[in-house]
Parts: structure tokens; sequence; C-alpha cells
């Protein structure tokens, strides 16, 4: 089936760029460079993290902040009134770069 000849792309079939963005990843990353613990320890402590790492700048382009750079089109939240800021994060989504041969035979979705 289709499922066979689909794969996620390497990294050298995209100039060197990581085939799955994941902004969780980033995430975890950011705390292990400054020191911190992975996973955080408490439930206080990942809101309190996370908020540091949304608003710090991003590696990449330091002109962005993380959330601007990375989970922007990504984080999805909810109304809460469990919070004190009034939103809880609902979901978020990774972006996986597949590779697929051209001549891949394809009919799923064609009718």
């Amino acid at each position: 089936g289709t499922g066979d000849n689909l794969r996620i792309a390497s990294r050298a079939e995209i100039n060197g760029e990581d085939p799955v963005l994941c902004p969780w990843m980033d995430f975890k990353a950011f705390m292990l460079k400054n020191g911190s613990y992975w996973p955080p320890q408490t439930k206080e402590e990942l809101p309190i993290a996370m908020g540091e790492h949304l608003v710090s700048p991003n590696e990449r382009d330091a002109s962005l902040t993380n959330y601007e750079a990375i989970w922007k089109d990504r984080i999805y939240f909810q109304d809460s009134t469990r919070v004190p800021v009034g939103v809880e994060l609902k979901f978020f989504t990774v972006q996986v770069v597949l590779n697929a041969q051209s001549n891949m035979p394809y009919s799923e979705g064609i009718e």
C-alpha cells in the first residue's frame, strides 16, 4: 500500500534540518541547557518553566521569542476557570517531514 513507500525524510534530504519538529523537545532542551531538571519536579514548576521558555529568545532567531518561532502555530488552548490565567493547554501539534517516491501509486482519497 501507500504506507509502504512513505517514510520520514532524512536530514540529508532536507538540508540538514530535523524532519521531526516537536515543540516539547525544544522545551526539554531549553530546560536541560539552563541546568533545570527534566521533567520539572512538581506540577507547580511546569507552568513556570514553560512560561520562561515561551518568552525567551529563540536560539535560531533571537529577534523572535520561542513562542513566536516554535509554538505560535502549534499550540492550542481552552478556557479554564481552574487556573488564574484563565486558559489551559489543550494540545499541541508535531510537524513531520515525509518523503515518498515520486512514482509511488496513490489511490487513497481518489474516487
